[in-house]
């Protein structure tokens, strides 16, 4: 029973702290569309591109490996440390001595000084990555809410100050660098508090033993990264930076939607199955409840967000930004996928079998790849479209996995999904006409937003449904409880 307060306590503070900081970022991230033109939003975008995918190098998957691992030591925590940094250290110096050279081959040259810039972040995600995974690890997530409660609102001043002077691209890079080092600042001192302590050394027995996992969770995200990065260079190359603007922005606020929910259930999930990786019934049964539950929480939010995409867009990005609407709703589809993924790559990594996800994600990789050689020529809108449809394998490749390795049927891990994505785009289809109609675009959503979820609700209600009803049940008796 301790252990289920834990799980659910830990899942609320993490939450929250998602929730929180996609509010805080989502604020942000619409004044400054409101602000900048989009090919600044653009070149920021190819900029990112090169950077994530070092950055994804120099964090080599320690963090999953931290969590997963039943004992730490001092040496194996400083050892993963002192290497990422070293890591982080030498991609930064290729930035300087090949950044240039690279924005120009890939056809913005005037981009080579910011590239050197924005790449001191590197340094500040690798030690990040190893300290949020010894914070998640002990189930920290109440000092992560504090965390971006304090951090994000001086990384906004930061950079608002920037672009109230004119400055746009400067603003933006002010914004993705401040945002890491004020993180590294306050997670340092958490674990000033904590048992674990970091000292730059390296044991290579340590090192030895944590690299197998560790590369293998870094192949599948850098695999991940290098398709997302491939696919701005094309469009950035092929189109215009506008256009990337269009492609980027769509998939950031569809991702606001769902990441939320995604970041929290990985977090917490990880550490969680990992403490069950022997209790073979316990450990499948989370896998099944958790996407149920997640199923009945993000078809509904992806769906309805594509439903009110137009509206949303109008109200709140403004008219220049309408180019985004058909991108908006092609990745909520797409994004479809992540009830799936969100819930079983965790459960594999807790119990030691990176290598399973690794062999799904390379698959997905090249079928990703396939796409967008097969669409880049069409256009953007086709690019999205084969983007979408590539994610969507991952509920095919988890399904058989799971199903081969963990033993649970395709009926129990996709039936429920299946269940709330005919639900909720019944309600989508109902609110979408009212995109149409003669009003207040404020109070159009709203009444969109209301109406969504009255009548998603009452589906729910209506079908019986034993998730939502034990949800319900729970909140009875916590109320009755106080």
């Amino acid at each position: 029973m301790n252990d289920k307060r834990t799980l659910l306590s830990s899942f609320a503070w993490k939450f929250s702290e998602r929730l929180l900081s996609q509010g805080i970022g989502l604020v942000i991230q619409i004044l400054i569309a409101r602000m900048i033109k989009p090919e600044a939003v653009g070149e920021m975008a190819i900029l990112l591109s090169v950077i994530n995918i070092f950055s994804v190098i120099a964090q080599s998957g320690f963090s999953s490996y931290i969590i997963q691992k039943k004992e730490l030591t001092e040496e194996t925590i400083s050892s993963v440390a002192t290497f990422s940094i070293l890591i982080a250290i030498g991609c930064i110096g290729l930035f300087w001595l090949f950044g240039n050279s690279l924005m120009a081959f890939l056809g913005y040259p005037q981009l080579g000084i910011y590239l050197k810039v924005a790449g001191t972040m590197l340094l500040f995600n690798a030690i990040n990555s190893v300290l949020m995974g010894l914070l998640s690890k002990q189930m920290q997530f109440k000092e992560m809410f504090f965390r971006t409660l304090i951090v994000l609102p001086l990384s906004a001043i930061v950079c608002f100050a920037l672009m109230m002077n004119g400055m746009d691209i400067e603003a933006l890079i002010a914004y993705n660098v401040v945002n890491p080092f004020f993180t590294t600042v306050f997670l340092a001192q958490l674990l000033k508090r904590s048992e674990y302590k970091i000292r730059l050394k390296i044991d290579a027995r340590e090192l030895k033993h944590a690299l197998p996992y560790s590369l293998r969770v870094l192949t599948q995200d850098i695999g991940n990264v290098a398709c997302n990065s491939i696919r701005s260079f094309i469009m950035g190359g092929l189109y215009t930076s506008s256009d990337l603007a269009y492609y980027d922005r769509a998939f950031t606020y569809t991702s606001y939607v769902e990441e939320s929910v995604t970041y929290t259930a990985s977090s917490v999930l990880l550490p969680a199955l990992a403490k069950e990786q022997d209790n073979k019934a316990k450990f499948n049964n989370y896998i099944i409840k958790s996407t149920a539950l997640y199923s009945l929480i993000i078809a509904p939010a992806l769906l309805g967000f594509a439903a009110v995409s137009p509206t949303f867009t109008k109200l709140i990005l403004t008219e220049k930004w309408m180019p985004c609407v058909p991108y908006m709703c092609i990745f909520a589809l797409g994004f479809l996928h992540y009830p799936i993924l969100t819930i079983q790559r965790p459960a594999f990594l807790a119990c030691g079998r990176s290598d399973i996800t690794l062999k799904t994600t390379v698959t997905q990789n090249v079928i990703s790849l396939l796409a967008i050689l097969v669409t880049l020529k069409f256009s953007p809108l086709t690019i999205a479209i084969g983007t979408s449809i590539s994610l969507l394998a991952y509920i095919p490749l988890y399904a058989y996995s799971t199903k081969k390795y963990l033993g649970i049927s395709y009926s129990m891990q996709i039936g429920s999904m299946l269940k709330y994505i005919v639900l909720a785009a019944i309600m989508a289809l109902c609110i979408a006409p009212i995109n149409m109609t003669i009003m207040n675009e404020f109070i159009k959503l709203v009444l969109q937003i209301l109406l969504g979820a009255v009548i998603y609700i009452s589906l729910l209600m209506l079908t019986k449904d034993r998730y939502f009803l034990g949800m319900l049940n729970a909140l009875k008796e916590r109320i009755k409880a106080k």
